[in-house]
């Protein structure tokens, strides 16, 4: 009987963990939290829950404060005074333009125009040309440039591209906004003027307060105007729908000037910034300067129907992340719920990021500014998408950023049924990068990928709660087996960073540079190089700010993909950086490989 009633004990003890595990993802998917989105009440509110998890739990805060606050960038509004207007001249024989006096029409902001969140500040007046979809490209013998200055004017430009919104045909790759805005720098144009293809979304403005990594500064202005009230500008010989049905049939430019009409517009936006805030809780070991981290992002994204979210219906609803990453974060409390009892070794610091879903925000910030520790940390474990555990696969990135992990690992694996693959890199779409970066070993724990990433769908009813407590014991294990062994030796992954180095899905050429999307005014910074990549042998740094790539000015991350977009493997580019503060650039021989 005794036995019965221990079995029922335990049992009763193992249900109450898993209860605690849904109660708390359940709780950080309800709607009181509404999506976790930085910069709104919800995630506040969530922060603030998870900390109070984190007391409970028995951890203690760092210097006195379990928050390490932030601000960050959602959006742009308006800043200041933002115009748009038109000059149309009537030709009258005899008369040059100069002389007639034209009538002006102004349009309203946000109603028949708008700036983009990506343009610069500034103003512009003067001639419009239409380049039909701003593409160009050597590859395919096209040139929507080819024979005609636009030098200090502004480029009228469609969206999409000949293929429509195909993202397959030839022409896809070349649709993007950012695309035809380097291109049309690289044509000195003065101001980028949008207008959507023929749609029924045609004349829907894009919004200019949503989070989007495309609203740093492109270095030029730019704008979007309603097709419908655009249209009538064009030439009668040359009307708008005449040129773009002629360019989608016969894959030939179609640019024009359009004559008698002068744009005056003045633009001036600035970021949104929000505070936002990781959490920070330590449970002390026997060894209490020394530390073992373990992270999960507590962010997702709000109420949305664009940006990163893949649901695009109408109304924007709220995106509960279940899995992304409540999931995550539920693992890491309970975690820290079952050790609290049995000291370890090393002290273990548990941290909740924010604006992860921003391009790791909030582990970026706490290694760059606030990573006091970093000498005494042995390495960090990271949660990003562990409740969809299906058919027992378990991904482990990371695994090859310690010269002990892989026999760890195995060996914990033992005890398991999982069927694991581990990946070697450090480098990858959450917070394990941050740390990577650092050059800490690092791993992260991950269920794999599903349909219902970034949709409204993701929701707690659909988390595998069996395979989740499995990946939590299983972690717990790793972790003390970690804890045991102590030192580990670092190591920089030879291999090609495929997760992480920027490369375009189009292009046959890889640089090997890993990026950093921090919004300066002076090019874009690089937090590293692929070891033995293009960039490695080249010379290039972490910490480098690219200007220039050929004699092409490099104001940010977009200017610089595109600058060798169509370069083949084996061609040598000339690129200038920046280097520990210094105002003297450096020149450095990129050869380009080729694209695995």
């Amino acid at each position: 009987m005794k036995y019965i009633i221990l079995l029922l004990i335990f049992s009763n003890l193992l249900f109450a963990d898993s209860d605690d595990i849904k109660a708390n993802l359940e709780k950080l998917t309800s709607t009181e939290f509404g999506g976790r989105l930085p910069g709104t009440t919800g995630i506040d509110k969530a922060a603030q829950f998870i900390k109070e998890q984190f007391q409970e739990a028995g951890l203690k805060p760092i210097n006195d404060s379990w928050f390490q606050e932030f601000s960050v960038k959602s959006g742009k509004k308006l800043s200041g005074e933002n115009n748009l207007s038109f000059n149309i001249f009537i030709p009258r024989p005899g008369i040059p333009k100069e002389k007639l006096r034209p009538r002006t029409a102004t349009w309203n902001n946000m109603v028949d125009w708008t700036p983009l969140q990506f343009s610069s500040n500034g103003s512009y007046n003067g001639e419009m040309i239409f380049v039909g979809y701003g593409i160009s490209s050597e590859s395919l013998a096209y040139d929507d440039y080819s024979n005609i200055d636009v030098a200090g004017k502004a480029v009228v430009i469609l969206t999409d591209s000949p293929n429509g919104k195909s993202k397959t045909g030839k022409f896809a790759r070349y649709s993007s906004m950012r695309y035809k805005i380097s291109n049309a720098k690289e044509h000195n144009a003065a101001a980028v003027i949008f207008i959507k293809s023929q749609d029924d979304s045609a004349n829907v403005l894009e919004k200019l307060d949503v989070n989007n990594r495309m609203s740093t500064n492109s270095g030029i202005l730019a704008a979007q105007v309603s097709r419908e009230k655009f249209i009538k500008y064009f030439p009668k010989n040359a009307g708008l729908l005449k040129l773009e049905n002629s360019i989608n049939e016969t894959k030939k430019p179609a640019s024009v000037t359009i004559d008698n009409k002068e744009i005056s517009i003045i633009i001036n936006i600035e970021d949104i910034k929000y505070p936002t805030k990781n959490i920070i809780g330590v449970l002390e070991g026997k060894n209490p300067n020394k530390y073992i981290f373990m992270g999960a992002h507590y962010d997702h994204l709000g109420v949305s129907n664009s940006g990163s979210s893949r649901y695009r219906d109408n109304p924007p609803k709220i995106h509960p992340g279940a899995d992304d990453n409540a999931s995550g974060v539920a693992s890491m409390i309970e975690i820290a719920n079952r050790l609290k009892n049995n000291k370890p070794e090393h002290s273990v610091i548990f941290a909740a990021w924010s604006a992860e879903e921003m391009g790791l925000l909030g582990s970026d910030n706490y290694v760059n500014n606030n990573f006091d520790l970093k000498e005494n940390v042995l390495c960090y474990l990271n949660f990003d998408m562990v409740g969809r555990l299906t058919n027992s696969k378990l991904s482990i990135l990371g695994t090859g950023t310690a010269e002990e992990f892989n026999d760890l690992i195995n060996k914990t694996a033992e005890d398991y049924n999982f069927e694991i693959s581990m990946i070697q890199t450090g480098m990858g779409p959450s917070d394990h990068s941050s740390f990577y970066k650092a050059k800490k070993p690092v791993l992260a724990i991950f269920s794999g990928i599903h349909s219902d990433y970034h949709t409204p769908e993701d929701t707690p009813d659909k988390i595998n709660w069996e395979g989740m407590d499995s990946i939590i014991n299983f972690s717990i294990d790793l972790f003390e087996s970690i804890d045991k062994k102590g030192n580990l030796t670092f190591q920089e992954v030879q291999i090609n960073e495929k997760s992480k180095t920027i490369r375009r899905g189009g292009s046959s050429v890889v640089m090997g540079v890993i990026p950093n999307y921090s919004d300066i005014d002076h090019g874009f910074i690089i937090d590293g190089v692929t070891p033995k990549g293009p960039a490695a042998l080249a010379g290039l740094k972490g910490g480098d700010i690219l200007i220039e790539v050929d004699g092409d000015k490099i104001v940010d991350i977009y200017d610089f993909m595109y600058s060798y977009w169509d370069k083949n493997p084996g061609d040598i580019v000339v690129v200038k950086v920046l280097r520990d503060n210094k105002d003297e650039p450096i020149s450095l021989k990129v050869k380009l490989a080729a694209k695995e």
